[in-house]
């Protein structure tokens, strides 16, 4: 494949009329990418600029600057808020899975709007307004072959030029960009529920249950939550006599605080399992000053929303650690399921 000629700097500068916010793509070449990547995996679709994100640019010099650079680069456009547009993307290489997908969505939900569109190199993108609130990319959650493009994305877009020698192109280049219809917009932001897969089950519903109890909600209403949250998402789902063994257990810690107990206890709360802790392999293998410090640890995390300092001496002290030099090179093996997180601060704090 060659690739000798300039991409049409009149077109790329056309973008900017919309508000698309663009900048530069690799482009295909007869080695492959203008990367110089041997067995590139993006050919003609990444970034030539570092920070896209940031530096994607609406400004006539800017563009003309880059594509003196690079004149036969491909042509990212900047979806999202940025550019005040979303993107469908129809990719029907394998056995037109996306229009076929499509297809069955519009039986379903009705017709999409007129609006700009583009050939791909294997596809479709259909071009909508922004709807003003956040648009997640995605991959297949719509259905096989139909991807997203939202905020913080890109797509390449005409004049570039596709790895099989192909040219985007729009189907009409003066088309109005039109809303996205209502029932897209539901399915774009139904927020995904994740699934509990096995060997996570029994302590996700522990976790969850009592969150529900801490709540206030009555017995029998954790139960009927419980038991759906089962058949939902664990994967596969426990037993139903499971589900009710975990609920009851825990209900009889949810007791009325007595004046020697007091309501806001969170240990009252805490998440132990007999039958699971006695047959954890990762438990059996602690010795017992390891234990010690995981235990101390668990209630100290407890009664910080499940948040422990990532300070070895500071984990040390609040294990009451004998040997602080000891807990540094063991501290892990005790705390076999926390993950190690660095905080970030909010910007706007000092």
């Amino acid at each position: 494949m060659n690739n000798s000629s300039s991409v049409d700097l009149t077109a790329v500068l056309d973008l900017l009329h919309r508000g698309f916010y663009i900048f530069p793509l690799h482009n295909p070449t007869k080695d492959g990418c203008s990367c110089s990547k041997p067995g590139c995996s993006s050919v003609g679709k990444h970034p030539h600029v570092l920070n896209w994100t940031r530096k994607a640019s609406n400004d006539p010099a800017i563009i003309k600057s880059w594509w003196s650079l690079w004149s036969q680069a491909n042509v990212g456009v900047a979806t999202g808020e940025k550019s005040s547009v979303i993107v469908l993307d129809i990719d029907d290489k394998h056995a037109e899975s996306g229009s076929k997908s499509l297809r069955k969505l519009e039986e379903k939900y009705g017709h999409l709007p007129s609006t700009l569109t583009a050939t791909t190199g294997n596809g479709k993108h259909i071009y909508f307004q922004h709807p003003g609130i956040p648009i997640k990319n995605s991959a297949g959650k719509l259905g096989d072959g139909l991807d997203i493009r939202g905020d913080g994305g890109y797509v390449v877009c005409p004049p570039s030029k596709h790895a099989n020698g192909r040219h985007y192109q729009w189907a009409d280049k003066n088309a109005e960009i039109a809303a996205a219809p209502d029932w897209l917009l539901d399915l774009l932001t139904v927020e995904d529920v994740p699934s509990i897969p096995e060997g996570k089950r029994t302590n996700t519903l522990y976790t969850e249950i009592c969150s529900l109890f801490r709540s206030g909600i009555p017995e029998a209403d954790v139960l009927q939550t419980a038991l759906a949250t089962n058949i939902s998402r664990c994967q596969p789902p426990l037993s139903e006599d499971k589900v009710r063994g975990i609920v009851a257990r825990i209900a009889l810690t949810n007791r009325p605080a007595t004046a020697k107990t007091s309501a806001r206890s969170p240990l009252r709360w805490f998440q132990f399992d007999v039958t699971d802790f006695l047959s954890d392999i990762n438990v059996q293998t602690l010795t017992d000053r390891q234990l010690g410090w995981r235990t101390r640890l668990n209630a100290l995390a407890w009664t910080h929303r499940g948040r422990l300092p990532n300070d070895p001496t500071k984990l040390a002290k609040l294990a009451n650690a004998g040997s602080p030099a000891t807990f540094k090179r063991e501290m892990l093996t005790a705390l076999f399921d926390y993950d190690q997180v660095e905080e970030k601060r909010s910007p706007h704090s000092r």
